[in-house]
């Protein structure tokens, strides 16, 4: 399918890139389709473009790739709503701020947007009861000039 976006023009998504959410990401509420586009050969950075909106898209990461030790349990509630049967049917995606100066970037390890790969629907999930926030430094050269991000780096 063809889909208009106002950073990468017309693009042919395959179906088994396209993903539903069953609610908007926060902040969001007009898009609920989105596209997941990669970032060019050995990038870790993944676009999901709004199907709905040209101009709405989101750069996002595996947060497993910058931070291995990243571990949350999934609510049942979101469980059941993305009609998970098996952890070998979950993705998860965490949404990445760039900021005028690009080594600033950050992750949101507190709502990641996860996926059933089976079905292609897909949830941001807020977490609780976590040191998680929404801004954890990629770079760790970034935390060292900020000593209060010191524990929201990559890898720790």
């Amino acid at each position: 399918m063809s889909v208009n976006t106002t950073r990468f023009g017309v693009i042919d998504v395959a179906p088994d890139r396209v993903i539903e959410l069953i609610a908007p990401i926060l902040g969001f509420p007009g898009s609920l389709h989105f596209a997941m586009i990669d970032g060019g050969e050995g990038s870790p950075f993944t676009w999901l473009q709004s199907m709905e909106e040209p101009d709405l898209a989101f750069v996002t990461i595996s947060p497993f790739s910058f931070f291995p030790d990243y571990d949350f349990e999934l609510p049942d509630a979101a469980q059941d709503e993305l009609e998970l049967e098996s952890v070998d049917d979950v993705g998860v995606l965490a949404l990445v701020t760039i900021p005028k100066d690009p080594s600033q970037m950050t992750a949101n390890l507190l709502a990641p947007v996860v996926v059933n790969t089976k079905s292609r629907r897909a949830k941001q999930v807020v977490l609780y009861d976590t040191e998680y926030t929404t801004k954890h430094f990629l770079l760790p050269e970034a935390a060292r000039r900020d000593p209060k991000a010191a524990s929201q780096t990559r890898g720790g």
